[in-house]
């Protein structure tokens, strides 16, 4: 793995860790900061992977925590 990729997936990491302890204390500006950095840490490492590796998949973060 790529340095830059492996510490990116490191940050995201870290970033899902700190927004499910958010989650978990109720706090909803932390959470909205976390999901904010998160996005832009994937964001940036969106724009350095060549088209053809992308995922088109993805869905907005807040439906993956979102009430069934």
């Amino acid at each position: 793995m790529k340095p830059n990729l492996q510490r990116t997936n490191l940050q995201v990491d870290d970033y899902l860790d700190l927004l499910n302890l958010a989650t978990q204390l109720g706090d909803v500006r932390w959470k909205k900061e976390i999901t904010r950095k998160l996005e832009m840490t994937l964001s940036s490492a969106n724009s350095s992977i060549e088209p053809q590796h992308r995922r088109t998949d993805t869905q907005p973060f807040s439906s993956i925590d979102a009430p069934q």
